[in-house]
């Protein structure tokens, strides 16, 4: 293994996006002839420790960030916007609920996203890979981070900016509401399929000049918001390849 502090391969463009130091690792068998790493069952890891630079985290834990809680067939999300820049960028968001709670987490590339209109959805924290969990303790044996997730173009099909959207965790809301959408269109529907005159309904006309549009900033309720912590960290995987000549990502991710 060999660190270099300054990146030797610059002849390509994509080099210019390389801001830390250049690690060179000769990967071979117990007989010193060289391991082939193409194909692979199963991937290989590699753990390099690094310094971290302060322009690549978007730390939010600086401000107030709560989740507001649902009320009246509302559940309101929390926005958060980054920014992927390449194909080869990848985010880590670590978000982390406090009072245990459970969150809902939706991301959209160029707009924000909705529970009914998203590209990426999970559920913060994610226990699919623990093993055990003490409830006394918080002791955890996983094999991925529950509250961490990775985003990048692989995840969401874009690059450039991407919304976040968090909500305490509902799995009633959504069901309810459809219920009583569905009962109240069959309610208006007549037994040959009109619509009954009493469920017409028209519109006020347009006010003019049109309103302007009033922020709302959501006010901080502690008996019942659920405060939490988000840390964003943009990372990359780039590899020389001797074959092309070029720096690529291909078969490698964060």
């Amino acid at each position: 293994m060999l660190t270099l502090q300054v990146n030797p391969y610059v002849w390509t463009k994509r080099s210019k996006t390389i801001k830390s130091s250049v690690v060179k690792l000769e990967l071979k068998k117990a007989d010193g002839s060289q391991l082939n790493i193409s194909d692979l069952n199963h991937p290989i890891e590699l753990f390099i420790p690094e310094k971290k630079l302060k322009e690549d985290t978007a730390n939010y834990t600086q401000g107030h960030l709560f989740v507001k809680r649902p009320s009246n067939d509302s559940n309101p999300l929390r926005y958060h916007k980054i920014e992927i820049k390449n194909e080869f960028e990848a985010a880590l968001v670590k978000i982390r609920p406090q009072n245990n709670s459970f969150f809902d987490v939706f991301v959209s590339s160029g707009v924000r996203p909705t529970p009914s209109n998203y590209t990426f959805r999970t559920r913060i924290p994610d226990f699919s890979s623990c093993r055990t969990y003490d409830d006394r303790t918080g002791d955890l044996n996983c094999t991925d981070n529950p509250y961490l997730f990775s985003l990048s173009s692989n995840v969401t099909g874009d690059v450039g900016v991407h919304f976040i959207g968090i909500r305490i965790a509902s799995d009633e809301g959504e069901g309810s509401t459809r219920n009583k959408r569905s009962g109240m269109m069959k309610y208006c529907k007549d037994r040959h399929g009109r619509q009954k005159r009493s469920c017409i309904g028209v519109k006020d006309p347009p006010t003019t000049p049109p309103p302007t549009p009033e922020i709302i900033m959501p006010q901080y309720d502690k008996r019942t918001d659920v405060n939490y912590t988000m840390l964003v960290t943009m990372r990359s995987c780039l590899y020389w390849s001797e074959l092309r000549q070029a720096w690529t990502s291909e078969g490698c991710k964060v």
